[in-house]
C-alpha cells in the first residue's frame, strides 16, 4: 500500500528503446524483435499507446518470473492519459532515464478527497524528481 503523497518509480520501454532495437541489429535478436515484429510493437503503440510483448521459452523460463513477463512499451501520451487519475499524478517521465533504456515514470498518489493535501511544491521528494 502506497501512502497518500507517496511516490511510486515505475519502469517500462518507450520510444528510446523501440529506436535502440530498431538501429541495433544485437538488441534486435535479443529482444526477439526483428523487423517484423518490431514494426508491429510500433504500429500497436502508435495506434494504442501500448504494447506487451511476452517472453516464450528459454527466457522466460530463466527469468523465473512466471508465466507472464515480458517487455512493455508505451508511449509519453499514453502514459499521460491512463496513468493519471483519481489515485496518481504523474510527476515526471524520463525517456531512456534508467541506463538510458528503459523509461522511468515516477507517480505520485493522491490523497483521497477530504484528506490532508499532498506536499507542496517545495517538499525534498518532489525537488529530488525534478531535477
Amino acid at each position: 500500500m502506497l501512502a497518500p503523497g507517496g511516490l511510486l518509480i515505475a519502469t517500462l520501454h518507450g520510444d528510446t528503446a523501440l529506436a535502440k532495437i530498431e538501429s541495433d541489429p544485437e538488441l534486435a535478436a535479443l529482444t526477439e524483435l526483428d523487423a517484423a515484429p518490431l514494426a508491429d510493437v510500433q504500429r500497436e503503440v502508435s495506434a494504442c499507446g501500448f504494447a506487451f510483448v511476452p517472453y516464450e521459452g528459454a527466457v522466460l523460463a530463466a527469468a523465473r518470473a512466471g508465466d507472464v513477463y515480458g517487455l512493455s512499451f508505451a508511449s509519453p501520451s499514453y502514459l499521460a492519459r491512463s496513468w493519471t487519475d483519481e489515485r496518481f499524478d504523474v510527476v515526471a517521465h524520463l525517456p531512456g532515464g534508467l541506463r538510458g533504456w528503459q523509461d522511468v515514470v515516477v507517480l505520485r498518489r493522491r490523497s483521497p478527497v477530504g484528506a490532508v493535501p499532498r506536499a507542496s511544491a517545495d517538499d525534498p521528494a518532489e525537488a529530488a524528481v525534478s531535477r
